[in-house]
């Protein structure tokens, strides 16, 4: 028996890594991107260190940028890469601590001096109390700036509060309320939706964004805070037009070729249903990645990020600091690893690191810890300017 499918489920991502900032990526150009790209901007956590900026990573799309996260100086470390202030149309943040927050007023600042004031806005999504946090800042500081923006908050429900009860976290809803309404809508700031989260066995999932190329799906992780992992997944791409095929069915160019090239099924003159399969080649399997923010605990994503090509996933603590770091809802590199082999993952990549890691030893162990409880040698420890390429995927016949 035939059928399609990839040649290799879980293949290295890592022999195109390339890691290093805009002048010493001077022969690194465009001519390499392939439409999905994972950019690492900072790896520390708690604090920046000399070498390590704190929490912020970029996903390269054709056209634009996601930002997920942004530690303080987040700002900086995009203008000694090679991304695009500018062109970041999304920001999706993790959680409230301030490692992964307070850089986003100053970056917002940095989008509007380097975007036209007509730019379509930018949004953001993350917890409740997001819109607090920045109406707050910028009041209080009497910043003013022209960007158009909104805030989308994933709004919890009571039961999600088990997540943090340990921690003794104060309701995760208390943003929202007196907090919230205390300031005012800023000049630029556009209306942003509250995002509930899906019903029944899903209710620890969010749906986040759809677009027509990509979906956006959210789980809440276990941390002292509300906090979540995002996954990014491409959608199916739909196989090639045989043209031969359509001029034998007497299909017209134009607009019938452009629906059928959708996906869609059109019908033609002479009352003949041609549908996509028709005249389609095989479709191309999406791209998918995972980012999780800090976590102890992250089952809520074992749905929406199975089979995921790369994993990026906190790794705050050694082993020999594991119950330190679970009592502090944080992981080890076993734990990511372990994550890593729950997920099908194909790849792994390693970030958020305390600034207690100081030798390339105790890199080369996490990369061991980890790989064992991966079950798989595609582990990575990122630095400061890694970039992951996501290459695309073929369908190739295999037996099965």
């Amino acid at each position: 028996m035939i059928r399609h499918g990839l040649f290799c489920r879980r293949f290295s991502l890592f022999k195109d890594v390339v890691v290093g900032t805009r002048d010493l990526l001077s022969s690194y150009s465009s001519g390499n991107f392939d439409g999905f790209e994972v950019v690492i901007l900072g790896t520390s956590g708690a604090v920046p260190t000399p070498n390590r900026g704190v929490s912020s990573t970029a996903i390269r799309l054709e056209g634009e940028i996601w930002l997920v996260d942004a530690g303080e100086g987040t700002q900086l470390q995009i203008q000694k890469s090679f991304i695009s202030a500018s062109k970041i149309s999304k920001i999706f943040v993790t959680h409230l601590h301030g490692d992964h927050i307070f850089g986003l007023p100053g970056l917002l600042c940095h989008m509007a001096a380097s975007r036209s004031p007509s730019a379509p806005r930018v949004e953001i999504y993350g917890p409740s109390g997001l819109r607090a946090f920045l109406r707050s800042v910028f009041s209080l500081s009497s910043t003013s700036f022209e960007l158009a923006f909104s805030v989308n908050e994933l709004v919890l429900r009571e039961s999600h509060y088990d997540y943090f009860k340990q921690w003794n976290t104060p309701h995760p809803q208390f943003a929202s309320g007196p907090l919230a309404s205390a300031r005012p809508f800023l000049p630029h700031e556009l209306h942003g939706t509250d995002i509930s989260c899906s019903d029944g066995k899903s209710s620890h999932v969010w749906n986040v964004l759809e677009t027509p190329q990509y979906r956006v799906s959210a789980g809440l992780l276990q941390h002292r805070v509300p906090c979540f992992g995002f996954v990014f997944e491409e959608k199916e791409q739909f196989g090639a037009l045989n043209v031969k095929r359509c001029a034998d069915l007497g299909i017209p160019t134009g607009p019938l070729l452009r629906e059928l090239k959708q996906g869609r099924a059109v019908s033609l003159a002479n009352g003949s249903v041609i549908a996509p399969n028709d005249v389609l080649g095989p479709s191309r399997p999406g791209r998918k990645v995972v980012l999780l923010g800090d976590t102890s605990n992250s089952d809520s994503i074992l749905d929406i990020g199975k089979n995921c090509d790369l994993l990026v996933h906190e790794c705050t603590l050694p082993r020999s600091l594991a119950s330190e770091a679970f009592a502090r809802g944080h992981s080890t590199a076993a734990m990511a690893g372990w994550f890593a082999r729950m997920l099908n993952a194909s790849n792994l990549v390693l970030s958020h690191f305390s600034p207690r890691f100081d030798a390339l030893r105790d890199y080369q162990l996490l990369v061991q810890d980890a790989s064992a409880a991966f079950g798989s040698k595609n582990v990575l420890v990122a630095q400061d300017f890694t970039h992951v390429p996501i290459p695309r995927k073929y369908s190739f016949p295999c037996l099965s």
